[in-house]
């Protein structure tokens, strides 16, 4: 499953993110950035192993309480 997060390019943003997907228990299979606005804004392109779409759900909800993070959202495109 391939996630694209959109966060404000803070020290340690990508930090919170990464423990909060391993605290869910989710693996990471692949991370890529990408600065639209350097300075302001960075994606991230997550590739996770979830256990279920309740596992999904729970997780980008938590994910959403970051205060980094901007927009959320799955890839339908082709799995990496």
């Amino acid at each position: 499953m391939r996630l694209l997060i959109v966060v404000q390019n803070t020290l340690g943003a990508l930090g919170r993110i990464a423990t909060e997907i391993s605290t869910s228990g989710t693996n990471i299979e692949h991370v890529n950035m990408e600065d639209k606005r350097p300075g302001l804004y960075t994606t991230l392109h997550f590739t996770v192993q979830v256990a279920s779409r309740t596992s999904l759900a729970r997780l980008m909800r938590s994910l959403r309480r970051i205060p980094e993070v901007v927009r959320i959202t799955r890839d339908q495109g082709l799995t990496a």
